[in-house]
């Protein structure tokens, strides 16, 4: 059985290109974790701000997941918490 795992950010204001660069960021590494089938970021079409990650993981070492996760740093680079 795979996680899948969606995670949601909307920029502040004047933040946005900020937050597509950390996100770009944190997914080419996030790749290459143990246990990563899939990771994408989108840009919402309607909200400039809105961003999404999708990824995809195996859960044959679920405990890998939680501990080297990379979105946590996303979430200081102009996202509203």
């Amino acid at each position: 059985m795979d996680l899948y795992i969606f995670g949601r950010f909307h920029a502040r204001p004047g933040q946005e290109d900020a937050v597509e660069a950390a996100l770009h960021d944190v997914v080419g590494p996030s790749r290459a974790e143990e246990g990563c089938l899939s990771i994408q970021a989108f840009r919402s079409t309607r909200d400039p701000r809105l961003f999404y990650i999708h990824s995809r993981w195996s859960t044959k070492r679920p405990s890998t997941i939680t501990r080297t996760s990379r979105t946590r740093c996303v979430s200081s680079s102009g996202c509203r918490r």
